[in-house]
């Protein structure tokens, strides 16, 4: 994504706020996410202020173009919090594990947020044809990265991996808001949600302060 798409606007209209998020797993994998936010407010322009704060296995650093407020950066921060935990793989009443857990078994409830941040990974998958495929996760816990049991997997281990992974064997019901994973032992990656863009209307995402 080349710029802000988004520029701060006049007052009267909705400003901007651009989010980076640096998501690092174990001490290896850096990853943005990139997420266009709206907010309601409308104030004079200064131009843009940043604030960065850390959340587990990830710093995240917040841009606002408008309306940059304290109560405002807590709310965006407050919201940023919440949908991470959700991805969290390590937390087990986390979306993604429960979503994990239910693999070969049926379909889960996920939130709005989980369920599009999934839509544009698929997407992603099928863009690419499976290159970015959120399904390898039973691939990636081979090699225990992050661990103190890292190590180079055996090939027959890989192989078996293997036939655990494909996009396409996610169903993912957007109308209902459940996934489903179809075979046994399939998991989701948080990895493969990193790039991902959405712009939310005017105060659902935060709400910013007078």
């Amino acid at each position: 994504m080349k710029g802000n798409p988004y520029p701060a606007k006049a007052c009267g209209l909705n400003p901007s706020i651009t989010l980076k998020r640096q998501y690092e797993v174990g001490a290896t994998a850096v990853l943005i996410l990139s997420v266009l936010l709206s907010v309601s407010a409308c104030s004079a322009s200064s131009g843009p202020v940043t604030q960065t704060r850390q959340f587990p296995f990830a710093l995240t650093t917040a841009t606002l173009y408008d309306n940059a407020a304290k109560g405002t950066f807590d709310a965006c921060f407050d919201r940023i919090g919440k949908i991470l935990g959700e991805f969290n793989m390590y937390n087990v009443d986390s979306e993604i594990s429960k979503v994990n857990r239910a693999s070969g078994r049926g379909a889960v409830p996920v939130s709005q947020d989980f369920c599009d941040a999934l839509h544009q990974a698929l997407q992603l998958a099928s863009l690419t044809d499976g290159l970015s495929d959120p399904t390898v996760g039973p691939l990636v816990k081979l090699w225990r990265i992050g661990s103190d049991q890292a190590r180079v997997p055996k090939p027959e281990e890989i192989q078996s991996a293997l036939v655990l992974i494909g996009w396409r064997d996610v169903a993912l019901d957007e109308k209902d808001r459940t996934v489903s994973l179809l075979h046994p032992g399939m998991t989701l990656t948080s990895g493969r949600f990193s790039r991902a863009s959405r712009r939310w209307p005017p105060g659902e995402f935060c709400t910013p302060a007078e």
